[in-house]
Parts: C-alpha cells; sequence; structure tokens
C-alpha cells in the first residue's frame, strides 16, 4: 500500500473499482493478497471527498458478460456519465463498434456504467447479486466442514478426509489436556486447513519446476 504521507492532488477526480484483481503470485503466497476494502480505503483517504467515485465494475462485468473483462468498459460508462470524458457519445460508441471486438458486450458494459454512475445503489444491488456475502460457520463442526468441502474441491475427497483425521487428532489432545474451548479448536482448523492447502501448492510447484 502506498505511503500514508502521499495524497492525490486535489483537483484529481478518482473512480475506483472496488473488485481488487489479485496478482498470480497471491496464489501460492497468502501475503500477498490484496484486500478490496483496505485498497479502496487508502484511495479514499487521499482523495477529496467530492471527487471520490466508487462502484464494482467488475460485478457489472460478470453480471452482462459471464466475466469481469469488459470491467474497464465499464468504468469508462461511468467516467462519461460524470462528465469526465471530453468526447460526445456518438464518437465513443462509434470507436467500440470501429475496433469490432466483442462490440455487443462492451457497448452493454459502457451503457450499464453510464446508469451505474447515475444511480449508485444499482451498482451496489449488482455487486450482492454476483458476488454474495458467505455466511460464516458458526459452530467448530461446521468451520471443519467448510474446510473440508474447500480441500476435496482443492485435490480430492481422500485429502479432506486426511484433514478431518488431522483435526480431530488435535481435538482430542486439546480435550486430554483440559484444554476444549471451542476458540482454540477452531483456530486448529483454520489453521491446519490452511498448512494443508498451501503445503500441496508449494508440492505441485515444486515438482512443476522439476519436470520443467
Amino acid at each position: 500500500y502506498a505511503d500514508n504521507r502521499v495524497k492525490i492532488a486535489p483537483e484529481t477526480v478518482v473512480i475506483v473499482n472496488t473488485k481488487v484483481e489479485q496478482v498470480v503470485q497471491a496464489k501460492y503466497d497468502p501475503s500477498a493478497l490484496f484486500n478490496d476494502a483496505k485498497v479502496t480505503g487508502t484511495i479514499r483517504n487521499r482523495t477529496a471527498s467530492d471527487r471520490f467515485h466508487a462502484c464494482n465494475a467488475s460485478a457489472v462485468s460478470v453480471a452482462l458478460t459471464g466475466t469481469a473483462l469488459a470491467a474497464n468498459t465499464v468504468m469508462m460508462g461511468y467516467a462519461f456519465q460524470l462528465g469526465l470524458i471530453p468526447l460526445s457519445l456518438e464518437a465513443i460508441t462509434g470507436s467500440i463498434e470501429l475496433n469490432g471486438t466483442a462490440v455487443k458486450n462492451n457497448l452493454a458494459a459502457f451503457e450499464w456504467g453510464r446508469r451505474c454512475a447515475a444511480q449508485p445503489s444499482l451498482a451496489a444491488a449488482i455487486e450482492r447479486a454476483v458476488y454474495p456475502q458467505e455466511k460464516l460457520p458458526q459452530t467448530l463442526q461446521q468451520q471443519i466442514d467448510v474446510y473440508a468441502t474447500r480441500l476435496e474441491a482443492f485435490q480430492d475427497a481422500a485429502y479432506a478426509t486426511t484433514y478431518r483425521e488431522y483435526v480431530e487428532r488435535a481435538r482430542q489432545v486439546d480435550v486430554n489436556l483440559g484444554h476444549a474451548d471451542e476458540s482454540t479448536q477452531r483456530l486448529t482448523a483454520a489453521s491446519s486447513a490452511a498448512t494443508n492447502s498451501r503445503s500441496r501448492e508449494r508440492s505441485y510447484c515444486w515438482n512443476n519446476s522439476i519436470s520443467s
């Protein structure tokens, strides 16, 4: 994240896509993950309040086309609607048509970017539909089930079973030691799931580097 002392010029208008696209490194190194809210907040804090605009353009693109590829065109429509692009509507739509690539999708993305700028609540509704908030597990068993499901999708059922057995052994040790507090056991469940997943990814990368 940028240095906290860095400020954006007061006359600058900022339009942020609140869905941060992760770098490839984050697949293998969780510390490289960007937090959407933190990135957006960092930029917001450096921008004049009346010149900051935010929209989940990726969600709008996904809703329209099935992918986030048209997010930039959504942002362009958003900026145009705010009067920030000194071109005519005909010039922009004409250039999209002249380009000849995914014309229908890009025209729709541009139009919906304009709509989201005119009605910010519309963008928020689309975001909730495309990226619904995950319901967090409330109990230890629910948490174990969630992580086991993810590990099975990541590899196979045997891998998920290994994880369940590992957590059960750790939980039994806690019980035997008189440390049956569920919050501690939930941390064990989460950390072991993360360790299993990262270990497998590191092994995969290492094996591929050897074979290549």
